[in-house]
């Protein structure tokens, strides 16, 4: 039977430190794994009653189907709420997690054999979800001696003319790096000289320490940046796949960027929204949120996993609600929220 010649080159042998790991922990040696990333699996949790009462009521009103190709607009509401209104709603698109916000920005991006830049190290799920978009994957450099700060001069060396954007990933996975101001405006300079749009991963950027603020990409004068972010890490729910892209930069490439997505984002999962209602769950999840707990108390993630201190929910009105508006839209008591620097 015949396979094509992605499906042949995703069916490689495991990683051989898995190999090596899975055969240690075979032998009962007590392996500590640096590498996964599933909050779940170390503990933190998003609050089981809560979600429990979620899912119950989602799962009657999911049987409404309600497309939207950016996602419902409450959803998308709450996210640009997230980011203090730097952000408007209708440049967020809502999608089934952050790993297929990627494919979206590549196909957007770059034709096959284009080339997209990332950093080294990094997450090996880039490299598949390339070879599936038919892109190549070329990599700049992370000093480890300067804590993992990006080498911009390497990382300009690296751009050909078949270079299509830039992946910045900060927090970084798995240094933990946070790219800090001079950074971000270095590579902005070399985007805007290159006419090259930025690719943000900030997943982990709720997992900051030592700072007041968390410095941004978007904050920069780059030509075009898609910011993703997503449930997983968090809110501590790595099984409800819901992430987004925020784009940002120069309006008139905004325009286009946000027009295509438009597209990209309907037909590839279009039969899969109508089987699971997707991106209509997102919207149910956020009724049903706001119904659970409006008038309690909640401890979001932050606060339930990392800090111990209660956070008021505040009603959202309408029937919209939202689980994105009742995690976003939270204000820690008797301590300071951390916040989103856009300067």
């Amino acid at each position: 039977m015949h396979f094509s010649l992605v499906a042949e080159s995703l069916a490689a042998s495991k990683n051989l430190l898995y190999l090596l790991r899975d055969e240690l922990s075979h032998d009962g040696s007590t392996v500590i794994d640096l590498v996964r990333g599933n909050v779940n699996e170390h503990g933190i949790v998003f609050p089981p009653e809560l979600l429990n009462s979620i899912l119950r009521d989602a799962a009657e009103s999911a049987r409404v189907y309600r497309p939207d190709s950016f996602g419902q607009t409450p959803a998308r509401e709450a996210v640009a709420r997230y980011y203090n209104g730097h952000i408007p709603s209708n440049q967020i698109v809502i999608t089934p997690g952050t790993s297929v916000s990627y494919w979206y920005c590549f196909k957007l991006l770059a034709e096959a054999g284009d080339e997209i830049l990332c950093p080294q190290p990094s997450y090996p799920l880039f490299d598949y979800i390339a070879q599936l978009c038919g892109v190549q994957m070329t990599h700049y450099r992370l000093v480890e001696s300067r804590d993992w700060a990006i080498d911009l001069d390497h990382l300009e060396h690296q751009i050909t003319t078949a270079t299509r954007a830039i992946v910045l990933i900060s927090p970084h996975n798995p240094t933990g790096m946070v790219a800090d101001r001079q950074q971000l405006e270095g590579l902005a300079e070399i985007a805007l000289r290159h006419a090259l749009p930025i690719i943000s991963d900030e997943v982990f950027n709720e997992f900051i320490f030592g700072l007041d603020s968390f410095p941004r990409i978007a904050g920069t004068e780059a030509p075009l940046v898609f910011t993703l972010n997503g449930f997983s890490k968090m809110f501590a729910l790595p099984g409800i796949k819901i992430g987004w892209m925020a784009v940002t930069g120069e309006q008139s490439l905004v325009r286009k960027a946000v027009s295509a997505l438009e597209l990209i984002s309907r037909y590839p999962i279009e039969s899969a929204q109508a089987r699971i209602g997707l991106i209509s769950f997102s919207f149910v999840i956020c009724k049903a949120a706001l119904e659970a707990v409006t008038g309690r108390m909640f401890f979001g993630f932050l606060a339930f996993g990392l800090l111990g201190q209660p956070v008021a929910v505040s009603h959202a009105g309408g029937i919209i609600g939202g689980l994105l508006a009742l995690l976003f839209d939270r204000r820690v008591e008797g301590g300071k929220k951390k916040g989103l620097s856009l300067n």
